[in-house]
C-alpha cells in the first residue's frame, strides 16, 4: 500500500495541498475531501470563464477517481453494506458508491463535451 499512498500524496501536493492530515493520505475521507476540493476548483474556474484551466482540473479529477478511489472504494462500500450492523453505515456506503459512479460518468461527459468544443 505504500506506493498507492505515495501516489495519493503526490496528487495532493500537485494541487498545493500539504498539511498534517491526521490520517493516512489514502484514507477514504481524505480522498473524498480531495475530490470535493477539485470539484470546487472546477466550479470556480468555470464561473470565471477559465475553461482551459477548468478542463485540466476535470481531467485531474477523472484521473484521481480512476487511479485511486475507483480502484478500491467500491469494494469497501460493498463490504460495509454487507457487514455493517448499522443501517446508517450501510446507507452511507450505498451513497458513497453511487456518488463515485455518478461522478465518474459526469466527468466523462464533461470531458467529452469539452473536447467537442475544443476547450
Amino acid at each position: 500500500m505504500q506506493e498507492a499512498r505515495d501516489r495519493v500524496a503526490e496528487a495532493y501536493l500537485a494541487e498545493g495541498l500539504a498539511a498534517e492530515l491526521g490520517e493516512p493520505e489514502d484514507h477514504i475521507a481524505l480522498e473524498l475531501g480531495f475530490v470535493a476540493h477539485l470539484c470546487s476548483g472546477a466550479a470556480r474556474l468555470m464561473a470565471a470563464g477559465e475553461m482551459e484551466a477548468a478542463n485540466r482540473n476535470l481531467r485531474a479529477q477523472s484521473a484521481f477517481l480512476a487511479d485511486h478511489l475507483l480502484n478500491w472504494a467500491p469494494r469497501l462500500c460493498a463490504d460495509v453494506t454487507r457487514l455493517a450492523t448499522s443501517g446508517f453505515y450501510r446507507s452511507i456506503a450505498g451513497i458513497t458508491s453511487a456518488y463515485l459512479a455518478i461522478d465518474h460518468d459526469l466527468l466523462a461527459g464533461l470531458l467529452a463535451d469539452g473536447e467537442r468544443r475544443v476547450i
